[in-house]
């Protein structure tokens, strides 16, 4: 899935999340390599009746040394327009592969006036029946203040504490942290 100049987004279903997960030639990756790429602007990706588990896409990105990623340039996770109770699984390193840095919140002002520290950023849009796990361990992530109309409604602040990474969650989304 290609996109260009403008708001993008992009609706994954079960198929277009296996494709992510498998290398090439399994896994509905057998004519070409599935890959998510946008252009400028905000784009979404919209998960559509499936979970999605970002930790096992089969990506390499940003964070290492070839900076290719099998999802590039995605500034929103959007869980809640399906209307099912989806869950989406984030690590560190998926948002670093995946989120250019301070499209949202760019005073970051989580911490203190006049903060300049730039970070990687996605919003994950969803509903109370939506969940985010986080990996990286429970203190690893530190939870900022709230910030309103984002792009519309309230979301809590998730800072990583040792990388440039920040989530802003809907406030209603359930968030675990796992290890």
């Amino acid at each position: 899935m290609l996109g260009g100049v403008g708001n993008d987004i992009f609706i994954l279903n079960a198929s277009n999340v296996t494709a992510l997960i498998n290398v090439f030639g399994s896994g509905d990756n057998l004519i070409q390599l599935a890959r998510v790429d946008s252009g400028a602007g905000m784009d979404t990706i919209r998960q559509s009746g499936t979970d999605m588990d970002m930790t096992h896409v089969k990506a390499t990105g940003a964070s290492t040394a070839d900076r290719f990623s099998r999802i590039e340039s995605i500034q929103m996770i959007d869980l809640a327009t399906d209307g099912n109770g989806n869950t989406a699984k984030i690590a560190v390193s998926d948002v670093i592969d995946t989120a250019g840095m301070n499209q949202f919140n760019s005073d970051n002002s989580w911490a203190g006036p006049g903060a300049t520290e730039i970070r990687h950023q996605i919003v994950v849009l969803g509903t109370a029946s939506d969940t985010v796990e986080l990996v990286d361990g429970n203190s690893a992530w530190a939870e900022g203040s709230t910030i309103a109309g984002v792009p519309s409604g309230t979301y809590v602040i998730g800072n990583h504490n040792t990388a440039a990474v920040q989530l802003l969650i809907n406030s209603s989304i359930t968030v675990n942290t796992s290890a």
